[in-house]
């Protein structure tokens, strides 16, 4: 999934270093929002347990609760690629404002 966001974005030939620090931050906006979504379909209740539950035991829980989570995340990936796309005519600028940011 992550070289896929990179494919997408059209990073794949950024040095290495620089690709992991990118896709880190990108990852990390796509989970937001993923969770975001999540926990807005989660009742009370299930919002507990998941507060309640370890790294390890989240994620089958997630999974459990939400079958299509992988194409969720897949979906905010291409969301987050339109965005980026549509904001700059120069996508280079916004990589290197992500690099620059942390």
């Amino acid at each position: 999934m992550e070289q896929n966001i990179l494919e997408i974005l059209r990073l794949e030939n950024l040095p290495e270093e620089k690709k992991q620090k990118v896709l880190d931050k990108l990852m990390a906006i796509v989970m937001n929002r993923v969770l975001a979504q999540i926990s807005q379909n989660l009742t009370e209740d299930e919002q507990k347990k998941a507060m309640s539950l370890s790294d390890t035991e989240l994620e089958p829980f997630l999974r459990q609760r939400f079958p299509d989570l992988e194409e969720m995340v897949k979906i905010e990936i291409g969301r987050l690629a339109v965005e980026f796309q549509n904001k700059s005519t120069r996508f280079d600028e916004d990589v290197e404002k992500i690099l620059s940011a942390g």
